[in-house]
C-alpha cells in the first residue's frame, strides 16, 4: 500500500482514514486485542502486556526481527519494572517466570550489577511454572583468575544446574550474559556464550541440558551466600 500525499483542499474520504491512516499507523493493544479483521501485510501493533513489536506477515501476526525485550510474567525474590527485574536483598536464588514462549526460538539473558556475601559460583536452573528442573545439566567452564595468571577449566557433567557464573568474590558481581537456544521446545536446551566478567575473574561457559520438556523461565541461584541487588534482563530473537 503506498504512501499518499494529499493536495490542498483535497477531500479526505473514510477510504483514505481506513486505508492510509488506520491500516499503516502503529495500532496499540494487548495480545489479546490484536486486530482480527481488516488485515494487510505489513500492520505493525505495539503489544503493551509483552512491551514489543509486532507486525503481520500476511497470515499470521509475528513478532519483530531482533532482539526483543521480554516482561516476564512473575518473579521471586525481585521486582518487576518493564522488562527489567530487579534482584531482592539478601537472597540466595531469583525466580524468572513466562519469559520463554512460542515467538521465539532463542534467547538471551544478561545479569548485571549486584553483590554476592561470599566468594560463590552463580548457577541457572530451567524452570516451568516456577518448578526448577534439578537434572541433567552438562556443560563445560573454563576460566581465568586474572591475579595469579591461571586459565583452568571445569566439566559440568549430569548436574543439578549449570554452573552459568562463577568466581564472583565477596562483595561485587559485575556482569554476565549466555544465550539459550529453543528453551520453549521439548527438546534439549543449548546454552552458548555463557560468558561472566568480575574484578579478579572471567570465563565462558557451554553445555546442554539433557531433558527434553517445554520450559517458560529460569532460576538465578548462588553456590554459598547471598546475592543482592543487580538487574535481570531478557531479550527474545528468531
Amino acid at each position: 500500500m503506498p504512501f499518499k500525499l494529499w493536495n490542498s483542499a483535497e477531500t479526505l474520504t473514510s477510504s483514505d482514514v481506513n486505508t492510509y491512516l488506520g491500516k499503516q499507523s502503529v495500532i496499540t493493544c494487548t495480545a489479546a486485542t490484536r486486530p482480527t479483521t481488516g488485515l494487510i501485510e505489513g500492520m505493525t501493533i505495539y503489544q503493551t502486556d509483552t512491551d514489543n513489536l509486532w507486525f503481520y506477515d500476511g497470515a499470521t501476526w509475528m513478532p519483530a526481527t531482533g532482539l526483543q525485550p521480554i516482561k516476564p510474567t512473575s518473579v521471586t525474590n525481585g521486582s518487576i519494572s518493564g522488562n527489567v527485574v530487579t534482584v531482592g536483598t539478601s537472597v540466595s536464588s531469583v525466580t524468572v517466570n513466562g519469559v520463554f514462549t512460542g515467538n521465539y526460538s532463542n534467547y538471551l539473558v544478561q545479569m548485571t550489577g549486584g553483590t554476592v556475601s561470599a566468594s560463590t559460583d552463580i548457577w541457572m536452573r530451567l524452570a516451568t511454572g516456577g518448578t526448577a528442573s534439578t537434572t541433567g545439566y552438562y556443560g563445560f567452564l573454563v576460566y581465568g583468575n586474572v591475579g595469579s595468571s591461571t586459565v583452568l577449566g571445569s566439566p559440568r557433567n549430569n548436574e543439578t544446574r549449570w554452573s552459568w557464573m562463577g568466581g564472583a568474590l565477596g562483595g561485587q558481581l559485575t556482569h554476565a550474559q549466555a544465550t539459550l537456544y529453543n528453551p520453549f521446545g521439548a527438546t534439549y536446551t543449548k546454552i552458548t556464550n555463557g560468558a561472566y566478567q568480575s574484578s579478579n575473574e572471567y570465563g565462558n561457559f557451554n553445555g546442554e541440558h539433557r531433558v527434553a520438556v517445554s520450559y517458560n523461565g529460569f532460576v538465578l541461584g548462588v553456590d554459598t551466600g547471598t546475592v543482592t541487588g543487580g538487574s535481570i534482563r531478557v531479550y527474545g530473537y528468531r
